[in-house]
């Protein structure tokens, strides 16, 4: 947080002025660990005038219709790493592409790397899966023979 209401306003008008594109908002996205949410959120009405910066915390209010209106109407938007994660989580897997041959979901990247080594007709083990997927049946027989 900056030493004055003075800095954070000018860096806030920075970042204003620096998004003029209509698809991107001047908001500030801060991205604090959950123990300090509401510091900061304090912290920022402590340090600045009244009503001088709009402050939106992003925390459990995901099913709101109104999230991105209020987003783009604020100054700076407060979140923490889980809810950042989550959110890129969700964007992820709605990115994912199942493998035509065992239905697992990949990213499109990833997927050509299954297919290549672990997956249909055209998959061809390296001599060092080879070699590791040995080792794993080994412990996985001895471990089976001492529970039996």
């Amino acid at each position: 947080i900056p030493k004055s209401d003075g800095e954070l306003q000018s860096s806030a008008t920075k970042v204003s002025a620096s998004n003029n594109s209509s698809n991107k908002t001047p908001a500030t996205l801060v991205v604090v660990p959950t123990s300090a949410l509401v510091q900061w959120e304090d912290e920022i009405k402590l340090y600045t005038k009244a009503n001088a910066l709009k402050v939106f915390v992003y925390y459990n209010d995901r099913k709101r219709k109104t999230i991105v209106n209020e987003m783009c109407a604020a100054d700076i938007v407060l979140t923490t790493f889980p809810v950042l994660e989550a959110e890129y989580r969700k964007c992820e897997t709605q990115s994912k592409v199942p493998c035509a041959y065992c239905r697992k979901l990949f990213l499109p990247r990833s997927l050509a790397v299954h297919n290549k080594y672990f997956c249909g007709p055209q998959a061809k083990r390296t001599l060092k899966l080879e070699k590791t997927e040995k080792t794993r049946e080994v412990a996985n027989t001895k471990a089976l023979a001492t529970l039996n």
